[in-house]
């Protein structure tokens, strides 16, 4: 969605926003886009607020949320109760992408709470939160690209307007958590994810009108949302892999609808390679295990075909790919890590920067805990092996011991090791869950100190049955 106000030469502004009414929430809620801010609307630099939730000012009621002008900087920031709110960390530049979320919790017997996420590509995710007297109910409308929807030239309110584009824009009845902020902006995993699991595809392109070939990280209405048996019978997905990536094993996985719950063929053919055919269906999960001898280190092409019917043709509710990742370098050092006492225990896999990790785990900083989400079909579909090595430990005695823990359960006690030591984990996929999962390592005695190299996740074809004995 681009939004594109207008001033006039006496400064009036003519807002280019929309109403959408009964969509207010109140008190406790959430609000998660991704934009691209193209400057202030006007001379003035008067706030661009991108989503008005049900503002009655008079009565202290609904809030605002946009990007707002802090001296000599622009601020995402949220208006609560003629209280702003501006996230310090991060100046917004025009013209570059960024995810960004509002979570406001009301508390009944507590203080209430606001806090702002934002996530440019490239940077790691940056957060504040402000504890406050009261978050407040909302009327309600929701006004999306500024702060009044008058329909002409107006000062006022009208020059409040948001100048950019939205990929999209979310809104929930209740707080997210940090984690599920972090599965929004780079769910499920850090390689990519086209559309939401909505059981629809107007989050993706017309096929008719978006191109062939999508590249990652482009709006996702660039995506064709089907593929028929006529001449729109592809899809090309141009996906850029660092040499890291490219030595993990993904699934890709895609969920389709088909009309009147007819079957078509659907091919996958991966730089060159063709794999199998699978069959399509209503609200079918079509999964293709992938290897690294497939990939290449840069931008990989990923071509779904219509190949046969009867269905003459194949929806796309969304697609992934998923299961694997890497944090840090194999390179038996720590360094691109951060002291285990300058940042928090836990890591998510979404965030490029390595230095929010921590290197270490110490008798005072007792373990360290790696976030990243899965989809359902993934977790039920596949298994795992998690992979670290240990470089480096002090303190009393060492060797130390450790454990490993998938989800709050320790899958492993581990005794004392050598430095440069391999460690390689089966994590089988039932110990999985939908959404966020963590591993966390926890040091084993209460003194001294352990540091890794890497940590790393590769998905594995399931092969038999595991049976688990407690």
């Amino acid at each position: 969605m681009l939004f594109a106000p207008v001033t006039n030469a006496a400064g009036e502004c003519w807002p280019d926003a929309f109403k959408v009414v009964d969509a207010a929430v109140s008190y406790s809620a959430t609000i998660v886009t991704r934009f691209r801010w193209d400057g202030f609307a006007t001379a003035t630099k008067n706030p661009g607020w991108i989503c008005n939730n049900g503002l009655d000012w008079t009565n202290y009621k609904g809030w605002l949320f946009g990007v707002v002008n802090d001296g000599s900087t622009a601020r995402l920031s949220i208006n609560v109760r003629h209280a702003g709110y501006n996230l310090s960390s991060e100046n917004i530049q025009t013209g570059l992408w960024y995810e960004a979320a509002a979570v406001l919790t009301h508390n009944e017997s507590a203080s209430d709470s606001i806090e702002l996420y934002l996530w440019e590509e490239g940077t790691y995710l940056k957060n504040q939160k402000w504890n406050v007297a009261s978050v407040t109910n909302a009327s309600t409308y929701v006004n999306v690209g500024g702060e009044s929807g008058y329909n002409g030239y107006s000062t006022g309110n009208a020059p409040k307007s948001f100048k950019g584009a939205l990929n999209h824009l979310a809104l929930w009845d209740r707080p997210l958590s940090k984690a599920e902020i972090a599965e929004a902006f780079g769910a499920p995993q850090p390689v990519f994810q086209i559309g939401l699991e909505n059981n629809s595809n107007a989050d993706l392109g017309w096929d008719g009108e978006a191109p062939e070939t999508y590249t990652m990280g482009e709006p996702w209405h660039l995506m064709r949302r089907a593929i028929t048996s006529g001449s729109v019978s592809n899809a090309i997905i141009q996906v850029p892999l660092t040499s890291t990536e490219a030595t993990l094993n993904y699934a890709f996985h895609v969920n389709t609808f088909t009309p009147d719950s007819q079957t078509a063929g659907l091919s996958l053919n991966i730089n060159g390679t063709q794999l199998e055919t699978l069959t399509a269906s209503n609200d079918t999960d079509s999964c293709w295990f992938i290897t690294p001898d497939l990939l290449i280190t840069g931008t990989n092409s990923f071509e779904l075909t219509y190949e046969n019917g009867p269905a003459s043709y194949i929806v796309f509710d969304w697609l992934e790919i998923a299961g694997s990742w890497q944090v840090g370098v194999q390179d038996l050092s720590p360094s691109e890590f951060e002291n285990e006492g300058l940042v928090p225990d836990d890591f998510y896999v979404t965030d490029p920067n390595f230095k929010n990790m921590e290197r270490a785990i110490s008798h005072g900083e007792t373990n360290t805990i790696i976030n990243f989400a899965l989809s359902d079909t993934v977790v039920s579909k596949y298994d795992f092996i998690y992979h670290t090595t240990i470089v480096s430990q002090g303190g009393d005695t060492p060797p130390h011991p450790f454990r490993i823990e998938v989800n709050g359960a320790t899958i492993k006690s581990f005794d004392p090791v050598p430095n440069n030591t391999p460690i390689a984990l089966l994590i089988h996929g039932r110990l999985l869950q939908e959404g966020n999962n963590t591993i966390s390592i926890v040091i084993g005695e209460t003194s001294g100190w352990l540091q890794f190299d890497y940590h790393k996740l590769n998905v594995l074809k399931r092969y038999g049955t595991l049976i688990m004995l407690h």
